[in-house]
This record gives C-alpha cells, sequence and structure tokens, in this order.
C-alpha cells in the first residue's frame, strides 16, 4: 500500500492537536476550508483511500463541526462512493445529507442533494429516476437564478438524455452549457461541452463531426493543462478512429487516455478505454493480447464491483469467441454476462424499492405531522372559543361592537384554517399517488423476474448437466474405459441438452426484448409520409392471407396522408388483431373487424371494432397495465396491449383507449395528422 502523503498527515495531526485542546470550539470557516481542500486533494491524488479519509474525518471533527460544514463534507463522501460504483451506500449516505439540507433549509444545498442523485441513479442505469433527479436540480438551480449551478444542471439533463437516446433534447441542453462557457470565457467548460456535443454527433452517425469536436476538446485541455480531461478526449478520438478503420490512431489515443487515467487514479475509466482498446487488438489481428487485456479488466471490474467494464468486456470476449467458433469459452462468457446483468437488474430493484420506500414514509411522515396540526389547531379553535365566550359573557352589553369585530376576525381565521387544511389535502394526495407508483414499479420488476426464472433456471440445469457428463466422459477416458457406444451417448445427450439450453435461451432473449417493448421506444422505427387508409387496408389484407378464411374486414373513411410510424403503427393494429382472436366467441372460427377512420381538426380517429364478446367494465382501466391477462401468465405475458398502448401515447404522440360498445370490443387511436420527433439512425 502506498503511504498518505506527508501533509495530509501533517494537516490531520493539527487539526487533532486543536480539537484536543479545545473539545467545544468549533472551527472557523477558514479552518474548515483548509480541511475540505484536503479532502479534495485525497481524493485527486489517492481516490481509493479518499472515501476512509472523509469518513475518518467526519468522526475526529464531529464536535466541532456546524451542520453546514458536516453537510459539505458528507456530500463529498456521497460522490467519492458514486464516482467508485458503491450506488447503494452512495444512496444511503445521500438519505443523510437531504436531512441536514433540510434541518438548514438553504435551497441550494438541496440542488446537490438532487444532482448527486441523479448521478447515483444513472450510474445504474436507472435512466428515468435520474432524469427525475436532474429536472428537480434544474428547477432549484433556475428559482436560486445561479449561473453556475444551471450551467452544471443543463451539462447534466443533457448526459441523462443522451443515454435515454433523446438526442435532440441531449444536443439542446449540451448547446447552452457550451455557449455559457464560451460566454463567460471557461476553458474546463469549453472542453466539456465540446467533448459532449461530439458524442451526441457520434450517436448519430456523424463521425466527422464528432471527429472535430474532440479534437477542438483536446486542444484545449491540453493548453490549458488539464490533464485528466484529456482522458475522455483521448478515450473518444479512440472510437472514433476505430469506427473509422484507423486502427493504429485508436490505439495510440486508447493508450493515451489508459495512461492519463491511471496515473490519477482513475481507475475505472481507464478500464472502460482498456475494452475499447482490446476491440482495435481484435481488428489489428492481436488476438492474444486483447484476451489478456480483457481478463485484466474483468479481474479489476470485479474487485471494484464495476458492472459497466465487467459486462462490456464479457460482451466483446463473447462475441470474440462466437465470431472463431470456440463455442465453450463463448457460451462461458455468455453466462458471465448475463449473471452480471442479473446483479445489475437485482441491485436496481433492491434500490429501486428502497427509493420508493423512502418516499413513502416520507409521504407517510408529512401525513402524520399534518394530522398532529390539525389536531393542535382544533385544540386551539376550542380553547379560543372558550375565552370568547368568557369576554361575550362579561362585556356583552357594553362591547357588542367589539364583540361583532372578533367575530369577524375569528371567522377570517376559520377561512385561512380551511384553506391551509384543502393545501394539506391535496399534499395527502400527491403523496399517495407516490406510493401508488412504487406498487406499480414493484409488480412490473417481480413480473419480468417471474418469467425469466423458468427459461434461465433451465439453461442453469442443462449447463450443469453438460459439465457432468463431460466429467463422465473425461473420468471414462482417463480410466481407458471409453467405447464407441458410450461416446456416441455422450454426443446424444450433449445435443439434447445443447438444444434445451440453446430453445430456453432464445426464450429468455424474447422475453427481454419483449420487456424492452414497454418503453415505447420500437427499435428500427421511422417517422414516414404514408397513405392512412390504403395501408391499413395493406396490412390488415396480409394479416387476412396469414389468418386465412378466419379474419375478414371492412374499412370505412377518407384517406389522409399521415406524417408517423408506419411501422409501429402496425404493430399496434397486428395486437388489436391478435387481441380479437385470443377473446373470440367459443361458437365460432370467423373474426371480423370493423375500422373507421375519422379526422378531427388535426388528428385522425382510427376506431377498431370486433365481433367478440366484448370487454368487462370492470377490467376496462386494467387492460393496458403490463403483465394484465384473464387467459392467465403461463399461456400469455399479458405484455401485448402495454406495449401497444406505449408506442402510441410516447412514441406516435397519440393517445390509445378501450371504449363501451354495444357489440364486441372498441379501441380507438388517436394520432396527430403531422408529428416531429428525433430520428433513431
Amino acid at each position: 500500500m502506498k503511504v498518505l502523503p506527508i501533509f495530509f498527515w501533517f494537516t490531520t495531526l493539527v487539526f487533532t492537536l486543536a480539537v484536543n485542546a479545545q473539545n467545544t470550539v468549533q472551527l472557523t470557516k477558514d479552518e474548515f476550508n483548509v480541511l475540505r481542500s484536503d479532502v479534495l486533494k485525497m481524493r485527486e491524488t489517492h481516490p481509493d483511500k479518499a472515501i476512509a479519509y472523509v469518513i475518518d474525518i467526519l468522526s475526529q471533527y464531529k464536535g466541532v463541526l456546524n451542520t453546514k460544514q458536516t453537510l459539505r463534507l458528507t456530500y463529498a463522501k456521497a460522490l467519492f462512493q458514486i464516482t467508485t460504483d458503491e450506488f447503494e451506500a452512495a444512496y444511503a449516505t445521500l438519505v443523510q445529507c437531504k436531512n441536514l439540507a433540510d434541518k438548514l433549509a438553504e435551497p441550494y444545498l438541496s440542488y446537490y442533494y438532487y444532482s448527486y442523485m441523479g448521478r447515483n441513479f444513472i450510474g445504474l442505469e436507472m435512466y428515468e429516476l435520474g432524469l427525475d433527479n436532474y429536472l428537480k436540480s434544474y428547477q432549484v438551480a433556475q428559482t436560486l437564478k445561479n449561473r453556475t449551478l444551471t450551467s452544471q444542471a443543463e451539462n447534466n439533463l443533457g448526459h441523462v438524455l443522451l443515454k435515454l437516446h433523446r438526442l435532440k433534447d441531449a444536443i439542446s441542453y449540451f448547446e447552452r452549457f457550451y455557449k455559457s462557457a464560451v460566454k463567460h470565457n471557461i476553458n474546463s467548460h469549453k472542453a466539456i461541452g465540446l467533448n459532449n456535443l461530439g458524442e451526441v454527433y457520434f450517436e448519430q452517425g456523424k463521425t466527422t463531426l464528432a471527429l472535430e469536436k474532440f479534437t477542438e476538446s483536446l486542444a484545449i485541455n491540453t493548453k490549458n493543462k488539464l490533464t485528466l480531461n484529456t482522458s475522455w478526449s483521448h478515450h473518444n478520438l479512440g472510437k472514433v478512429y476505430l469506427q473509422e478503420s484507423k486502427l493504429v490512431l485508436a490505439s495510440k489515443h486508447l493508450q493515451q487516455a489508459i495512461n492519463t487515467r491511471e496515473k490519477y487514479g482513475s481507475i475505472i475509466e481507464s478500464l472502460l478505454s482498456k475494452v475499447v482498446l482490446a476491440k482495435v487488438l481484435l481488428a489489428q489481428g492481436h488476438t492474444q493480447s486483447a484476451l489478456d487485456l480483457l481478463n485484466i479488466v474483468v479481474t479489476q471490474a470485479s474487485k471494484r464491483n464495476s458492472y459497466t467494464a465487467y459486462t462490456q468486456a464479457y460482451q466483446v470476449l463473447k462475441t470474440h469467441y462466437k465470431k472463431v467458433g470456440d463455442l465453450t469459452n463463448a457460451m462461458d462468457a455468455s453466462e458471465h454476462f448475463t449473471a452480471s446483468k442479473l446483479k445489475l437488474t437485482e441491485r436496481k430493484s433492491n434500490l429501486g424499492l428502497s427509493h420508493y420506500i423512502a418516499i413513502s414514509e416520507l409521504a407517510l411522515k408529512k401525513v402524520n405531522i399534518i394530522e398532529l396540526q390539525k389536531k393542535n389547531a382544533l385544540a386551539a379553535g376550542r380553547a379560543q372559543w372558550q375565552q370568547t365566550k368568557i369576554m361575550l359573557i362579561l362585556f356583552f352589553a357594553t362591547l357588542i361592537a367589539l364583540v361583532m369585530l372578533l367575530f369577524l376576525r375569528k371567522v377570517n381565521k376559520k377561512s385561512r384554517q380551511l384553506k391551509q387544511t384543502i393545501t394539506d389535502l391535496h399534499a395527502t394526495q400527491k403523496a399517495l399517488l407516490e406510493a401508488e407508483k412504487m406498487s406499480a414499479m414493484t409488480t412490473l420488476v417481480s413480473g419480468m423476474a417471474h418469467q425469466l426464472n423458468t427459461p434461465l433456471g433451465v439453461i442453469i440445469t442443462a449447463n450443469s448437466i453438460i459439465k457432468e457428463k463431460v466429467q463422465k466422459l473425461e473420468d471414462m477416458l482417463i480410466n481407458k474405459t471409453l467405447n464407441v457406444h458410450a461416446f456416441k451417448s455422450f454426443i446424444d445427450e450433449a445435443k439434447q441438452t445443447i438444444t434445451l439450453s440453446a430453445n430456453n435461451s432464445d426464450k429468455a432473449a424474447e422475453l427481454v426484448h419483449r420487456f424492452k417493448m414497454i418503453s415505447a421506444e420500437l427499435e428500427g422505427a421511422k417517422l414516414t409520409s404514408f397513405p392512412l387508409k390504403s395501408f391499413i387496408l395493406n396490412k390488415l389484407t396480409l394479416l387476412a392471407n396469414l389468418y386465412q378464411k378466419k379474419f375478414i374486414f371492412d374499412i370505412e373513411g377518407h384517406e389522409i396522408e399521415l406524417v408517423n410510424y408506419p411501422d409501429v403503427l402496425f404493430e399496434v393494429l397486428e395486437q388489436l388483431v391478435k387481441n380479437t382472436f385470443d377473446h373470440k366467441q367459443e361458437d365460432t372460427d370467423i373474426v371480423e373487424s370493423h375500422i373507421l377512420i375519422h379526422v378531427v381538426k388535426e388528428r385522425v380517429n382510427i376506431i377498431y371494432i370486433d365481433n367478440g364478446p366484448g370487454v368487462d367494465e370492470k377490467i376496462r382501466e386494467k387492460i393496458f397495465n403490463p403483465f394484465f391477462t384473464t387467459k392467465g401468465m403461463q399461456k400469455n405475458l399479458g405484455l401485448g396491449l402495454n406495449v401497444a398502448y406505449n408506442a402510441v401515447h410516447h412514441l406516435m404522440q397519440g393517445k390509445l383507449s378501450c371504449e363501451h360498445s354495444a357489440v364486441g370490443a372498441k379501441f380507438i387511436i388517436s394520432l396527430p395528422i403531422i408529428i416531429e420527433h428525433e430520428s433513431n439512425d
């Protein structure tokens, strides 16, 4: 282990002596700034010791730190935990920060809570919760009219929107951040802004623009000796040159990124650069060097609990072994990759559940406080009323005017109390809605886990069986008892087991694919102009051919040109037809559908009515929920209508509803005639 620099030991010794000499005296502002500066320097020079160091500081100076000083050091501790992928510990630390910030009642302190909490969620790929917290930090910054905090929040929002592939929104926030840096001549921010814009262009496939921005960012960082920041420019330049097959340049920049990051103790970031460098080595034909580098990444990532580097490394290994036909190693890499994904899902579920439980507890606490306030108000009201009655009895004859004045004041006070009660009830309603969201998320996670458990269990069992058979075959070979019959028997059993494993792997992959479709960001969807009536006629004709004589339909309405996602619309219509078949009348094999196209101002309504038994009013509000099915989850996942609902609402910018109908089921798809949406190219 490296020995801590003498400077830090000396600073710690001086402050310890000060505390022992005068236990009740708090640190001055200057003394605290020196102490905090030491903590930040420790992060820069010895990041692996930073968390323990700040914990030790908080313990040593507990008696002399005021609330604000304690909060600032605790925020530093949370940041260090986030940067080392200790997300669960960071969440607990941030909850402590929130409690301290609430005591101080200073809005700018809440900004860091939401900002760090958003970063923590993003580290576990919980992007929606990350976006929610970043938006809250942005609101706080704008309320405070603080340019620096607002600029930071815009940069954070750009990053999470980039992760969500909302590239149009991401580039908008990145451009604001960069323009602010140029306006105020902040070189480090200018370099960061250019790097961010380059990442968006790279995602959009605009490699020339991306290369330009990354090169400009590197020049600014180099000129201003922002050495650690240059590692991001080198890392991104390596990715661009790899994509352009300029492998020598890619290797040069990635090696520079690795060297810089290891020099400054940014080990996790260096692992990410090593994964990309391994891809370059594979492309250059240096297979063994690439595999050795990936094994180093896996080992170090496992020690540091770095999920991202770990999964990326095994993804590269799996792809390579599959490409060269080494199925054994490919399967082993796939198992590690899947196990890592499952571990991430478990961490996300646990942290998400903890988060919503914390929110619910906070809401319940607020409800209890409101109830106590109401009781106190009622008690105070009764006491006041008693006093008023005594005054009326004593001074009724001579002070009638004063009594009337007091009466009017009493009415006004009751009116204000009533308004406050209404406000409290609204807050309670909001808290209950948040609790309902938590319940919905728990149901979603449980459903996914239930569906994936069976195929994954079969895969694990199949792998165990094949390992046992291989071991048995190896023993027979060693003991020289292996014969042709036994070898052929092993091959037959291995084929069956591998087929079973492959089938269940495909099933698990299909389940994951269907789960991903819940987000409504359907892969490959293209924004296109198309004639609606002709499109529906062609697609339903295709479905009719698929179902042969069992499906008939008719379409009414005028032709209209629509700008939307035709492939997604086909998915929605196909799901409605499938739903009709799944719930058709038992006494008929023929399914009939009637479709009406109706234009209202700038929207078009596609009304779909079938000849089935219809939808019971009791379940009409539930049919779009994930995993809801009347057929049982062994026969039907219950995701079809939920995917259709998400696609229409979130991607197609429309509405999908189930309405009452005298005959059959009636669905209405309401869409804008023209929409504008960021392309996924």
